[in-house]
C-alpha cells in the first residue's frame, strides 16, 4: 500500500449475526491522527465527522468477489 496510509484497518462485517464482508479500510495518518479499537467497534465515520469535526468529503469503495485469501477465511 502506498506510503501515505498508515493505518490499515480489516474488519468482519457481521449482519444478523451471520458474516457478510470482510472489509480492508486504509485511513491516511496525517488526516485521521488516531484510532483505537474503540473506534473501530463503533462506527469510523461518525468518530470522523463528530469527534474530528471533519467533514467526509468523499469516499473510494471497490468491491469484489472472489476465492477468499487463507487469513479471510480464518477470520
Amino acid at each position: 500500500m502506498p506510503d501515505r496510509y498508515s493505518y490499515a484497518i480489516e474488519r468482519l462485517r457481521i449482519v444478523d449475526g451471520t458474516p457478510y464482508c470482510f472489509e480492508h479500510t486504509f485511513f491516511n495518518k496525517e488526516i485521521i491522527t488516531y484510532l483505537n479499537s474503540g473506534i473501530l467497534e463503533g462506527s469510523i465515520y461518525s468518530y470522523i465527522e463528530d469527534v474530528l469535526k471533519l467533514k467526509v468529503a468523499f469516499v473510494d469503495k471497490y468491491i469484489s468477489a472472489g476465492r477468499l485469501s487463507a487469513w479471510d477465511a480464518e477470520v
